[in-house]
């Protein structure tokens, strides 16, 4: 974070750079390090953490300190679906199990998964943080290549269909709650986006995203547009994204703003779609929505 630091205080320096929380490694409790990961976030949140309530206390610790570096995201991609009909015992009793280092029982994890998306959803509302969910991906699917290489090496797939029932009941529980913060999801399967924009348009403030990592590609990204229109509000949108690690990826970036033109100019051409509203759409899905919202 000290580069965070460095350029919030050059005040010569205009361009927004700010970090995302990503909460994938306090989710996966499962994982065979997840009791060092825990020694670390003790550490660093200078916090006892011996239960779900400690760990809570010591996220809630490093959120603070990312909204004081600029987050105005954040991020979260694992394979598992989450239980909305969860309780905090259960919760509690799976992170004790896994900071023993055993491993918890699918059913209490997903109640684990479901407890913590609730509360954390609920944190980035108070913070007006933009939550983004990325669900639709099997991860590791070559066990062999995962092990001598290690995560990100090129052997993640697209899963099976959105569980479209259990992930709106997610929403649904988060907005009971009054805990619904505003989000972003993005689907890896497009199989299911019919399912996840009807889910989404259940919900204010619930987006559905730019395509996604096996999607970035000219059928997938204008699909991906195609879709959105049909079925949701396309000029709500907030364009492309990318891994800020993967600076050699930005040029998707362009990529998405040429097959946007594409799509829309056709709409335009074939007198479907007025060219002042064309040009005021696309500008806003390249910059202008994006701009609104984290430009603070």
């Amino acid at each position: 974070m000290q580069y965070h630091k460095l350029i919030k205080a050059d005040k010569s320096f205009k361009t927004v750079v700010a970090p995302t929380f990503r909460t994938d490694n306090v989710l996966l409790i499962n994982k065979p390090d997840y009791a060092e990961y825990i020694k670390r976030l003790e550490k660093v949140s200078k916090t006892n953490i011996t239960d779900l309530k400690s760990l809570c206390e010591a996220v809630e610790k490093r959120l603070d300190y990312f909204t004081e570096q600029g987050c105005s995201l954040s991020d979260v991609g694992i394979q598992y679906e989450a239980d909305a009909d969860f309780d905090y015992a259960t919760a509690d009793r799976a992170f004790k199990h896994a900071l023993k280092g055993k491993e918890v029982e699918m059913g209490d994890y997903k109640k684990f998964l479901g407890y913590m998306f609730v509360y954390l959803s609920g944190q980035y509302k108070k913070r007006d943080i933009t939550q983004q969910i990325h669900t639709g991906v099997y991860r590791n699917a070559n066990t062999r290549l995962f092990e001598s290489i290690g995560p990100d090496c090129g052997c993640d797939i697209s899963s099976n269909s959105l569980d479209a029932v259990s992930f709106v009941r997610l929403l649904d529980e988060m907005d009971k709650r009054d805990q619904l913060a505003k989000t972003v999801v993005y689907i890896l399967n497009p199989a299911s986006y019919y399912q996840a924009l009807t889910a989404c348009g259940s919900f204010r403030d619930v987006l559905f995203g730019a395509a996604w990592w096996h999607m970035d590609h000219y059928e997938g990204i204008a699909e991906n547009i195609k879709n959105v229109a049909s079925l949701s509000c396309l000029g709500a949108g907030l364009g492309m994204l990318t891994d800020s690690r993967s600076f050699l990826s930005y040029a998707r970036h362009d990529y998405y703003r040429r097959i946007l033109c594409s799509v829309v100019g056709e709409w335009a051409d074939n007198d479907e779609y007025p060219i002042e509203c064309a040009k005021k759409l696309i500008y806003n899905l390249c910059v202008g929505n994006a701009k609104e919202r984290f430009v603070k």
